[in-house]
């Protein structure tokens, strides 16, 4: 298994999203594992946000558990392609006072309602990776290239050494990033 988290979390760190005041927020119970874990990688708070799903495309937040009044929020996910997900937790955290909010995603399969979601959301910045192509382009997404990681993971499978490190060690990944 390779997973995107050291490229996200650098570039977390790298562009200064990420300071003491910041907390982590998983839109979702089914992200709340995979927020935690940023949110320990970089020593920030943790927050959830409830959602309930009005129909096949159109979401609802409804509750936040933390404290994220005043602060940045990276909102974290495996995936987005309608971004209902992402402006939803959005929208109630800017309601909840958020000074600003960040979204990063391992794929993004945006279509071009989904940009529109974005573009109109109080999301500055989706950072997302190139494991898929990117059908549409907006001024608030950022698209992180892959290829390094993939590359030195093939490296090591072929040389029978562990991939696992890329994983655990932050300051691995940062000589590959």
């Amino acid at each position: 298994h390779v997973y995107a988290s050291p490229i996200l979390i650098k570039y977390l760190r790298t562009q200064a999203h990420v300071g003491p005041d910041s907390v982590v927020v998983s839109p979702d119970s089914g992200s709340v594992k995979m927020a935690h874990s940023f949110a320990d990688k970089l020593n920030c708070g943790f927050a959830v946000v409830a959602k309930r799903r009005v129909d096949a495309s159109t979401v609802e937040s409804s509750h936040l558990v933390g404290d994220i009044k005043g602060r940045n929020c990276i909102i974290t996910d495996d995936m987005t392609s309608t971004a209902g997900t992402l402006c939803a937790a959005a929208d109630l955290l800017k309601r909840e006072g958020a000074r600003k909010i960040y979204a990063v995603v391992s794929h993004s399969l945006l279509n071009e309602k989904g940009m529109e979601k974005l573009n109109n959301s109080p999301i500055e910045e989706l950072v997302t990776t190139n494991t898929v192509p990117q059908t549409v382009q907006g001024p608030k997404l950022k698209v992180l290239c892959t290829a390094p990681m993939f590359a030195e993971a093939i490296k090591r499978i072929h040389h029978s050494e562990s991939i696992s490190c890329l994983f655990q060690d932050d300051s691995m990944t940062d000589n590959l990033l």
